[in-house]
């Protein structure tokens, strides 16, 4: 079982904030349990094999001057991979502390193995070198060296004589004997047999390429239509809000960046609802979450959207949540993005 990082809540809840299994990056955000609470202490464990053993804690003061009922506090934790965490706290938006905890007293035996790591990648790498140059170790020569000793060591073989009676420049040739007319000269080679030539016969389709036509060939079949290019799938987005404000966090602007290049290649028009959680009154709910849509669609438009169609803008209020767990009203603070019917 993969160790994990958990923050505790209520004193008695533990929510992953991410796992250790290998270097990656984990965000939670939370709030207050109750509107107008002062004091929040968070709790960061790691979990393994089914026992928690503590980490470090956050706790903030004085949450009362964020003039917020309920203020946003988000956990961001880092891992490397090895034995190094970052946990990061932010409230409404701002960073307020940072720290680094060192996961080596906890994880002994990742220890041993980045120990063990290195020594049997080198062994792996000799043993991978002596099986494709297996004779690196011995003491032969090199293949040029080989070579030469080689041809050395052999003796050119004669050439036999060619067909004309013609031998090589560098053999002795015999003074010439003459023959009487009469006499027929024999020679003591065998004869060569004749080639006999046999002709191809030239078909007409082979006479009427060399004077410049071609022949007939059958019917091309018809290559199929390309098939016209899909337009992109427009899934929708949803991006998400601090409570009582309509300003978008720094994650919501990388998300929206993101998703901006399927936005500039869908052609329909798109409708941006705004939603807030259930708290404040309706009137100032609908005015907040028709706001947080408006602040989507300028973002937007800043970065280059130019849509079509004009995008309806709606708001929604609480009139449509997601949830209605009071530990996940933050889930219903956001903007989606999505096709008009």
């Amino acid at each position: 079982m993969a160790s994990v990082v958990g923050i505790e809540t209520e004193h008695r809840h533990l929510i992953e904030l991410l796992s250790l299994q290998s270097s990656g990056r984990g965000l939670l955000k939370l709030t207050t349990v109750k509107p107008g609470q002062r004091k929040a202490i968070i709790r960061i464990y790691i979990i393994k094999d089914g026992k928690k053993q503590f980490l470090t804690e956050f706790s903030l003061n004085n949450l009362t001057r964020e003039k917020l009922e309920i203020p946003a506090i988000d956990i961001q934790g880092n891992y490397n991979g090895a034995f190094r965490l970052q946990v990061t706290l932010f409230l409404n938006g701002r960073i307020v502390e940072t720290r680094k905890v060192n996961l080596r007293p906890f994880l002994p035996g990742r220890w041993i193995l980045l120990r063990l790591f290195p020594p049997s990648l080198l062994c792996l790498l000799a043993a991978l070198l002596l099986f494709v140059y297996p004779g690196f170790l011995r003491k032969d020569p090199p293949l040029w060296r080989q070579n030469s000793s080689r041809i050395t060591a052999e003796k050119p073989s004669p050439l036999p004589a060619s067909s004309a009676g013609e031998t090589i420049a560098s053999t002795v040739l015999p003074p010439p004997q003459e023959s009487p007319p009469s006499t027929a000269v024999q020679h003591n080679e065998t004869p060569l047999p004749a080639v006999r030539e046999t002709e191809t016969p030239i078909s007409p389709a082979a006479t009427d390429t060399a004077a410049g036509s071609f022949p007939a060939t059958p019917a091309e079949k018809e290559a199929p239509p390309t098939p016209a290019a899909e337009a992109p799938v427009f899934k929708g987005e949803t991006v998400y809000f601090p409570p009582d404000q309509a300003v978008l966090t720094p994650e919501a602007q990388q998300q929206l960046l993101e998703y901006l290049i399927v936005l500039k290649n869908f052609r329909k028009p798109v409708v941006l609802s705004g939603h807030c959680a259930s708290f404040g009154t309706e009137e100032g709910r609908l005015d907040l979450s028709e706001r947080r849509a408006e602040a989507v669609y300028r973002f937007l438009q800043q970065q280059g959207w130019n849509p079509e169609a004009e995008p309806e803008i709606r708001g929604y209020g609480s009139s449509k949540p997601v949830t209605t767990d009071g530990d996940d009203q933050y889930l219903n603070r956001r903007v989606e993005i999505l096709p008009l019917n």
